[in-house]
């Protein structure tokens, strides 16, 4: 990937307070923009941290700075440098230091409140989903390879969905339940407003067609700020060098556009 500016943003360490536990952020300023700014909260997927592999959330940062966009990357509680236990993770705990990053922007004197974006990668994706459609005033996503909900983890018998493990750490009972009654079909018509990104690889074995087709359907009626994008080289890590500078650039103008 191309070399960049290396003075295009100012990086300010944060740290959320989420019910007793520190969440760890880095917040990205544009350097040769004045305040204030727009914003882009960027959610990392399951297992991930606010670098990104590759480090590619850290290369889409300094980019959308570059455009005059700020950002703000941060580790879910109980990934990356965050407090918390990953066993403990649910859908509950993602939404709610989803919410608490949000509510920091848009109380940040730099970042203007009503310009504030949401880029979600895997489960992210879903995760900036819903809470684009509990909070007001998100004007633009962008999603990353997506989760869309749990019916493709299910067992054949529908009535209970597989174990999910990382790296052997098996995750609480009470995500797999709350993972199994999310409704993204209702968060989405939600946000037919909302001008949406999405970006698939076409070798991606971890998100089924599935996903991409449920987005695909629900997105129809709003076709003229939707946007599907799949990268032929692609896998769900975005391997493919050339497709990464895809990626971030069609993100950006995707920033530059709508906020």
């Amino acid at each position: 990937m191309e070399q960049i500016n290396k003075k295009c943003d100012e990086r300010e360490a944060v740290t959320l307070k989420i019910n007793g536990q520190k969440v760890f952020a880095i917040l990205h300023l544009p350097k040769s923009f004045h305040a204030p700014f727009p914003a882009v909260l960027l959610l990392h997927g399951f297992g991930g941290n606010k670098s990104g592999k590759f480090r590619l959330f850290v290369r889409l940062a300094e980019l959308l700075a570059e455009a005059g966009i700020a950002s703000l990357r941060f580790d879910f509680r109980g990934a990356g440098d965050s407090e918390g236990s990953f066993q403990e993770t649910t859908i509950k705990t993602l939404l709610q230091d989803a919410e608490s990053a949000f509510h920091f922007l848009l109380q940040h004197e730099a970042i203007d409140p009503l310009r504030i974006g949401l880029l979600g990668r895997s489960l992210g994706g879903m995760i900036a989903i819903h809470t684009a459609s509990k909070l007001s005033g998100i004007k633009a996503i962008a999603l990353w390879a997506p989760v869309f909900d749990a019916k493709p983890w299910f067992s054949k018998g529908g009535q209970e969905v597989k174990q999910f493990e990382h790296l052997g750490t098996r995750l609480h009972q009470d995500f797999i339940t709350q993972f199994s009654l999310v409704d993204t079909e209702a968060s989405l018509k939600m946000l037919g407003s909302v001008p949406l990104l999405h970006i698939q690889g076409e070798h991606d074995k971890a998100i089924e067609k599935y996903h991409v087709e449920q987005y695909e359907r629900q997105r129809k009626q709003v076709a003229l700020i939707t946007k599907f994008v799949t990268l032929e080289k692609s896998d769900h890590e975005f391997s493919d060098p050339q497709e990464q500078e895809c990626i971030v650039k069609e993100t950006v103008a995707h920033f530059l556009k709508y906020l």
